[in-house]
């Protein structure tokens, strides 16, 4: 995609793609992306139309596909303060409050895009899933830790 938009670009510089090219693709990617994805991502996300996407985000970031409860709450707060303070949700979710979020998105309506493997662990019910959270998180300017185990670093940013 990131290449389909430098070759669209009739002032492309000669010697390679711009972070303009870069941004045009991820949002051409966000937007072809297939509907089973689109739409229990877009589900959740206007549920809790403050805090929705932190949340499913906070579950993609990292390297880890099965979360620990304590660990998705931590990294809700990673994730909250990334985003400009006119962006953010008034109130920080508790541990509780987040269970019961990911809980409710196990359910039919948000196509189930959340399981839960073992008691107080969830994920993606589809890895897919876990990419496109990763992909309209960087369309939004958020950039999560990468989800490779070789690149844990604590000073990833």
């Amino acid at each position: 995609k990131i290449i389909m938009q430098w070759f669209r670009d009739k002032k492309r510089p000669s010697n390679g793609t711009s972070a303009v090219h870069y941004e045009r693709g991820l949002l051409d990617a966000a937007n072809s992306a297939s509907i089973e994805l689109r739409d229990p991502y877009e589900q959740a996300a206007k549920k809790y139309s403050l805090d929705g996407e932190l949340l499913i985000w906070a579950l993609a970031t990292g390297d880890l596909f099965d979360k620990q409860i304590k660990i998705v709450a931590r990294d809700f707060e990673e994730v909250y303060d990334m985003l400009p303070i006119s962006q953010r949700p008034d109130n920080r979710l508790n541990q509780n409050q987040i269970s019961a979020r990911l809980t409710h998105l196990m359910t039919e309506p948000y196509g189930k895009m959340i399981k839960r493997p073992i008691r107080s662990y969830y994920s993606f019910s589809e890895k897919r899933m876990r990419g496109y959270a990763r992909l309209r998180a960087e369309t939004r300017g958020v950039q999560l830790r990468p989800d490779h185990p070789l690149l844990r670093t604590t000073d990833w940013k």
